[in-house]
């Protein structure tokens, strides 16, 4: 699943900010500049590092330790020489070094907050475009507070498709397989009903949310549902068509226990993805 979490836009940030610093100290190098003034360059690398991983902190962090580094090598390479004409450059330079962990990690820490906060409340699977494991549960809470307040009805078609229905195919061509066919069930969805896939171990549910449908209602959406996906599969391979796709209903008043028990397995596989886009898995 292709998805730009904050890990992943901090490492793309570090990757630019990198190769950018290195080119101009490369060609600062080959131009024939000062060789202290190009290693002052070179160590806005360890800053940036600093800032990305620590925010201010790091930033300031490792800018106090380059301004050290930097002051003692610039005023060795001096020695018998008159410094003074050096000290407002090199006060520049720390100033330049502080300011941009200062002001750089506050930017960083800035980006994971806003990262962080889209990857929170994110309701959209990356790589098929319908809802996701934490679009079903707001879904079926909805739903399950409007029950309980007006005394309505709704369903939840459970369609499982094993991961071995794919093992013929490329990961690729089966993601494009299973995307096709889940965009051509939420076109075809009511404005109401809710599609989401969620990701399991060794499967893939497909979760159909269905407001002021009852028990027939669902039944009949359910073989439908089967046999469309049976059919659209099928160029996967024969596992299409041999038990490898079911479809189960529940609906609520009546099968609640079994609806907690879902949403419960829908929780795990969310917590599972958060964890693994914030880069911590």
């Amino acid at each position: 699943m292709d998805i730009l979490t904050y890990g992943r836009a901090r490492g793309i940030v570090l990757a630019v900010g990198t190769v950018i610093i290195a080119v101009v100290t490369l060609t600062a190098y080959q131009l024939g500049a000062d060789p202290v003034e190009v290693l002052a360059t070179g160590l806005l690398i360890p800053i940036l590092l600093g800032l990305t991983y620590r925010g201010v902190a790091g930033g300031l962090v490792s800018a106090a330790i380059v301004s050290v580094l930097y002051l003692t090598v610039r005023f060795s390479t001096l020695a018998g020489l008159d410094q003074t004409e050096f000290i407002p450059s090199a006060i520049g330079r720390v100033v330049l070094y502080l300011a941009v962990g200062a002001l750089g990690g506050g930017a960083s820490g800035v980006l994971e907050r806003s990262m962080r906060k889209l990857e929170l409340y994110d309701e959209v699977d990356d790589a098929t475009g319908v809802g996701n494991a934490r679009a079903a549960l707001d879904l079926t809470s909805k739903e399950q507070a409007r029950a309980q307040r007006y005394g309505s009805v709704f369903s939840v078609a459970q369609l499982t498709i094993d991961h071995a229905v794919f093992a013929q195919m490329r990961e690729r061509s089966a993601l494009r397989l299973l995307r096709r066919f889940l965009q051509q069930l939420d076109h075809q969805a009511r404005a109401n009903d809710g599609v989401a896939r969620v990701t399991g171990h060794d499967h893939e549910d497909v979760i159909v949310v269905l407001p002021e449908t009852g028990s027939d209602g669902v039944r009949i959406f359910a073989a439908r549902l089967l046999a469309s996906a049976r059919e659209q599969l099928a160029e996967a391979g024969p596992a299409a068509a041999n038990g490898g796709i079911r479809v189960r209903t529940l609906t609520i008043p009546g099968d609640d226990e079994e609806l907690a028990v879902l949403r419960d397995e829908m929780a795990r596989t969310m917590a599972a993805e958060t964890l693994a886009g914030s880069g911590e898995a």
